[in-house]
C-alpha cells in the first residue's frame, strides 16, 4: 500500500522526555515523504509527556500498538524468536533466540550482540522476507 502525505501537516513535534530528535532523524523523514527543508518543524521536549499531553499519550497508544502488530508479523515471519510474547524486549528468552538463531534484519545493530562484528563472529544473520519488508518501508 502507497504512503500518502496527512491533509494537514504538523506545525510542532512533541517529544515525550528530555532530548529533541537530532536532525539526520528529520531530514530522513523529509526524504521518506519527499518533502523540503521548509518542513522540519520545531520541536518541545515534555517529561513525562504522555501523563501531562493527550496528543503525546495518544501517540504513544498508537505506536504500542503498531510496535504489537510487528511484532505478530515477526514472530510468523522468525519463528523460534518469541516475538509475540518479548514484543521486543531484553528478555532472557530473546537472548536465548539470538544465542540460537542470530539475529534478523530487524534487529537494532546498536545493541551488544547485534552489532555488525558480532554478527561476523556468530555466522548467524536472517534476511528480512519481501513481507516484512514491506511493513517498515514506505511503496
Amino acid at each position: 500500500p502507497g504512503h500518502t502525505l496527512p491533509q494537514v501537516l504538523p506545525q510542532l513535534i512533541l517529544i515525550d522526555g528530555n532530548q529533541t530528535l537530532p536532525v539526520g532523524i528529520l531530514q530522513a523523514s523529509l526524504e521518506r515523504w519527499s518533502l523540503g527543508e521548509e518542513h522540519i518543524f520545531p520541536q518541545q521536549t515534555v517529561v513525562k509527556g504522555d501523563s501531562k499531553v493527550l496528543a503525546i499519550a495518544a501517540a504513544s497508544v498508537l505506536a504500542k500498538v503498531g510496535r504489537d502488530r510487528l511484532m505478530q508479523q515477526l514472530d510468523r515471519t522468525y519463528s523460534g524468536f518469541g516475538f509475540a510474547r518479548h514484543k521486543g524486549y531484553g528478555t532472557k528468552e530473546h537472548f536465548e533466540a539470538i544465542k540460537t538463531h542470530g539475529v534478523t534484519p530487524m534487529h537494532r545493530q546498536s545493541f551488544q550482540g547485534c552489532r555488525p562484528g558480532d554478527l561476523a563472529e556468530s555466522g548467524k544473520l536472517k534476511k528480512a522476507s519481501t513481507e516484512t519488508q514491506s511493513l517498515l518501508l514506505p511503496s
